[in-house]
C-alpha cells in the first residue's frame, strides 16, 4: 500500500479538511470487476477534480463510459506521490492543462458490493483552479 494517512494529513493542513460521506453501494459485476482492474499496487483510491472556469465545469468522456455520460476528471495517484501531485498530475492527463489545489472539499468512503464480495473505495474530491494552458 503507497497511499497512507500521514498523506491525507498533509493535504488536509494545506488545503482543510474535507466532510466525509460513507455509502454502500449494491455493484452489478461488471463493474465490480471493472473497480477491481483497476487496484494495481493495492490501489484504493482515486483523486477527483472539480474545475469550474468560465462559468462551466470541467468533464470528461471515456471510450469506457456509457455514450453521452461524462464526469469530473480523475484518477489514480502513482507509488511515492502525494495527494498533490497525484491530482496536479491528473489534471494535467486528463484535461491537458496546468492546475492548482484550492480545497480539499469531500472523502468518500464507498463500499462497492458484489454478493458476498466488496471492494473499499476511497475519493478525495478537490476544488482546483485553472493555472494555464500545459507545458
Amino acid at each position: 500500500m503507497y497511499f497512507n494517512h500521514s498523506m491525507i494529513r498533509a493535504a488536509e493542513e494545506k488545503y482543510g479538511t474535507p466532510k466525509t460521506l460513507r455509502l454502500n453501494y449494491p455493484t452489478p459485476k461488471k463493474h465490480y470487476d471493472f473497480i477491481r482492474s483497476t487496484q494495481k499496487n493495492g490501489r484504493a483510491h482515486d483523486v477527483t477534480l472539480y474545475l469550474y472556469h468560465d462559468n462551466k465545469l470541467a468533464v470528461t468522456q471515456k471510450p469506457v463510459y456509457p455514450e453521452g455520460s461524462y464526469r469530473p476528471p480523475s484518477g489514480g495517484l502513482n507509488p511515492g506521490e502525494t495527494l498533490e501531485e497525484g491530482a496536479l498530475r491528473e489534471g494535467f492527463e486528463e484535461l491537458g492543462i496546468n492546475i492548482t489545489l484550492d480545497n480539499y472539499l469531500l472523502r468518500v468512503r464507498v463500499d462497492f458490493v458484489y454478493g458476498a464480495k466488496r471492494i473499499a473505495w476511497t475519493t478525495h474530491l478537490f476544488q482546483v483552479k485553472y493555472k494555464g494552458a500545459g507545458p
